[in-house]
C-alpha cells in the first residue's frame, strides 16, 4: 500500500506531501560574496540546541556519525501515531502522519525531547460507534512536554520533565497539519513555548520556571508558533500569531516578532508594521481562478479574482534566522492569501532593514515547468492566477529561513504549478534576488562550509503526477549559486514494518522509491549528509552522492515532517513513527 498521498489528496490538502531537470537561476551571475567576519557567531559549538543546530539553521555538526550499527536508545515521543494516521485516513482517504515534529536538543550528554501526553480522542470507538468532537478537533486535550534525559553508562536515562501549557491552533487554521512544538537550549537555560504568546525560562534540570509574557492583556487566541531561536549571546526570538477572538478560523490574524534579551525586558513588533510595501488588511490581493469558481482550463482568459489580503503575519511553523552581524531574517504573508508573501531582514533591535517581496517574481510557469495549461496561455505565468508566479509562505510547511555565511539568506517556499515542488529563493544581504531553484517545499536546507565556499543540501522530491508517474526522490546538493552538484536517489521499493519478534514484514509497493520527508537535514564536517526517508530508514550519504550506510528504524510511513540531529560524540538522533531512535556504534 502506498504511503504517500495521491494527487487528488494533494489538491484537497493544499500540498501535503513531504521538474524536468531543475536548475539554478543565478539572477545575473553575480560574483560570490565574501564571508562576513563575526567573531560572536563564528562557531556555534558542538551542541544541537535549537532547530537546525544553530541560530542560522545551517544543520552543521562538529562530528561525523559513529555509524549505524546499533540502536543505542529510543524515546517514544508521540504515543498517538496510530490514531493520528487513522484520523488522516478517515478525513482524507489516505493513511498518513500529518504532523510537524520539533528537533531533539542535545547539550553534551543531555537530551531534551518534546514528548506528547494527555488524551487523543479517536473519532471511531472500539465498538464501532463515533464521538464528536474528536481527532484533529481535540488537539487541546493533548499535553506537550519537554523531557530531560541523559547518557549514563551508555544508556539514556530519564530525568526531569516539564509540562507546557502550549497548545496548537484550531486544525482548520493549518489545514489539519499539527504544528511543531520547538523548545531551545542555550548555556544553562531551557526555553519552552507556552500559552497565549508566552515562553517559560527553565534551568537545565527543568526547574525554577519563570513565565515571560510580552503582552499586557491575556488572550487565549494568541499562539507561539515555529521554533524558538536563541542568538549567540542568549537573546531569544520567536513568532506569535493572534487569531480573531470571535471567528478564529475565518477572521483576520495579527503577527508579532518577540525579542527577549538576557536579563532584559521583552519587546515586540507587529508584522504589519515591518513589511515594507505590504498591502493593508483591507486591500485586495489576487486569489485564484478556482477560488472565484471560474471554470478551467487555466489560466482563464479573464482577470484573476481578488479578495481581502488580511494582515501580515508569519507562517505557522516559521521562525527567525540570525545571520552575521546579528541580522534577523523572517518571512511574512497576507493572512488570507499566500499569494502575497515576503522575506525580510531586521537589525538586532527589530528595526526593519529591507523587504524582498516574493509576489510575482518567477517566470517558469506555463510552457516552462507548469503542465496542463490551456492552449495559447502566456508563457511563464502561474496557471492558477494568470500572473507571474509568486513564492508562497505556506501554513502547512515548516520551512525556516537559513542565514548564509556571506550575509545572504535562503528560504524554501511553496509553488503548486511545478508539481507542488516549491522553490528555494536566495536573497542578497541588500535584499536583491540572487537566484531560485525548482524545489523548496517544506525544507530548511543544510549548509556545508568547504574550501572558502559552501554547498546547500536539500531534499528534492518529484511528487505524483496526473499521469500516475512519480519520482525521482532525491537528496540534492547545490552550489552556493544554486546549481546541482550531485544527487542521491531513493531506490528502496519496499514498505516495511517491525514485527513483535523484531523481524521485518515487507511488501514491494513503491517502484519509484520513497519521498524524503526530512525537513531539516544534517551535514558533518566532511560533507557527509544525514537524513531520514518515508521508507523508515535513516541514511548517511557521502560527498558525490554515494551511500555510506542505512538503517531501518520502525516502519515505512507517509509524511510526518521530521528533522535529524547529531551530538558531539557522533550519535545520530532520527525520528520514525513517533519514536526517536539514537544510532551509533
Amino acid at each position: 500500500m502506498k504511503t504517500h498521498l495521491t494527487v487528488v489528496a494533494l489538491l484537497a490538502l493544499t500540498a501535503t506531501a513531504c521538474k524536468d531537470e531543475p536548475g539554478g537561476n543565478d539572477a545575473g551571475q553575480q560574483p560570490p560574496l565574501p564571508f562576513i567576519s563575526d567573531p560572536l557567531r563564528a562557531d556555534a559549538g558542538c551542541d544541537w540546541g535549537q532547530w537546525g543546530q544553530n541560530w542560522a539553521h545551517t544543520g552543521q555538526s562538529c562530528a561525523s556519525a559513529q555509524g549505524f550499527a546499533k540502536a543505542l536508545g529510543t524515546v517514544t515521543f508521540d504515543p498517538f501515531v496510530a490514531q493520528e494516521v487513522e484520523e488522516a485516513d478517515r478525513r482524507y482517504g489516505r493513511p498518513a502522519l500529518l504532523v510537524h515534529y520539533g528537533s531533539p536538543l542535545i547539550v553534551g550528554d543531555d537530551l531534551y525531547m518534546a514528548v506528547k501526553s494527555g488524551t487523543y480522542v479517536s473519532c471511531v470507538l472500539a465498538d464501532g460507534g463515533t464521538v464528536s468532537p474528536c481527532g484533529f478537533e481535540t488537539w487541546d486535550q493533548q499535553t506537550w512536554n519537554v523531557q530531560h534525559l541523559t547518557w549514563e553508562s551508555g544508556a539514556l536515562v530519564e530525568k526531569q520533565g516539564f509540562a507546557s501549557n502550549w497548545k496548537p491552533p484550531p486544525f482548520q487554521v493549518v489545514q489539519g497539519w499539527e504544528p511543531a512544538f520547538q523548545a531551545a537550549v542555550h548555556d544553562q537555560v531551557v526555553w519552552v513555548p507556552g500559552a497565549e504568546g508566552t515562553v517559560t525560562r527553565l534551568d537545565r534540570q527543568l526547574g525554577s520556571p519563570q513565565v515571560i509574557n510580552p503582552f499586557s492583556v491575556a488572550n487565549s487566541h494568541r499562539y507561539v508558533t515555529g521554533p524558538l531561536v536563541v542568538d549567540a549571546d542568549g537573546t531569544l526570538l520567536y513568532n506569535v500569531i493572534e487569531l480573531d477572538p470571535v471567528v478564529p478560523t475565518s477572521g483576520d490574524a495579527q503577527g508579532y516578532l518577540v525579542r527577549i534579551p538576557p536579563g532584559g525586558a521583552p519587546t515586540k513588533v507587529l508584522y504589519q508594521g515591518i513589511v515594507s510595501g505590504a498591502p493593508a488588511a483591507g486591500d485586495q490581493c489576487p486569489y485564484s481562478y478556482a477560488a472565484g469558481q471560474i471554470p478551467g482550463p487555466y489560466p482563464a482568459p479573464v482577470p484573476v479574482p481578488t479578495g481581502l489580503c488580511g494582515s501580515q503575519r508569519p507562517g505557522w511553523n516559521s521562525g527567525p534566522a540570525i545571520g552575521p552581524g546579528g541580522v534577523i531574517f523572517v518571512v511574512s504573508r497576507a493572512h488570507y492569501t499566500p499569494n502575497d508573501s515576503s522575506l525580510l531582514a531586521l537589525s538586532s533591535d527589530l528595526n526593519p532593514r529591507w523587504t524582498f517581496r516574493m509576489r510575482e517574481i518567477l517566470e517558469d510557469g506555463c510552457g516552462v515547468l507548469a503542465t496542463g495549461c490551456r492552449q495559447g496561455a502566456p508563457r511563464g505565468v502561474d496557471p492558477s492566477t494568470g500572473l507571474r508566479p509568486s513564492v508562497w509562505v505556506s501554513d502547512q510547511a515548516s520551512s525556516v529561513p537559513v542565514a548564509l555565511p556571506d550575509g545572504a539568506v535562503l528560504y524554501g517556499g511553496l509553488t503548486r504549478y511545478n508539481g507542488f515542488r516549491g522553490h528555494l529563493v536566495k536573497v542578497s544581504p541588500e535584499g536583491a534576488l540572487m537566484g531560485t531553484y525548482d524545489f523548496g517545499w517544506d525544507v530548511t536546507p543544510a549548509v556545508w562550509l568547504h574550501n572558502d565556499t559552501y554547498s546547500i543540501i536539500t531534499k528534492d522530491n518529484h511528487y505524483p503526477r496526473s499521469d500516475g508517474s512519480e519520482g525521482p526522490y532525491d537528496i540534492t546538493q547545490l552550489s552556493r549559486d544554486l546549481r546541482p552538484e550531485w544527487r542521491f536517489t531513493s531506490t528502496e521499493t519496499r514498505s516495511c514494518s517491525t514485527q513483535a519478534d523484531g523481524g521485518l514484514s515487507c511488501i514491494s509497493d513503491h517502484p519509484d522509491g520513497f519521498e524524503w520527508c526530512i525537513n531539516a537535514p544534517a551535514v558533518g564536517p566532511d560533507g557527509t549528509v544525514y537524513g531520514n526517508s518515508e521508507d523508515g530508514r535513516v541514511y548517511s550519504i557521502r560527498q558525490g552522492g554515494q551511500l555510506v550506510e542505512q538503517r531501518f528504524l520502525l516502519q515505512s510511513l507517509g509524511a510526518a515532517y521530521t528533522p535529524i540531529a547529531i551530538d558531539s560524540q557522533g550519535r545520530v538522533y532520527s525520528m520514525n513513527g513517533g519514536v526517536m531512535t539514537v544510532v551509533g556504534q
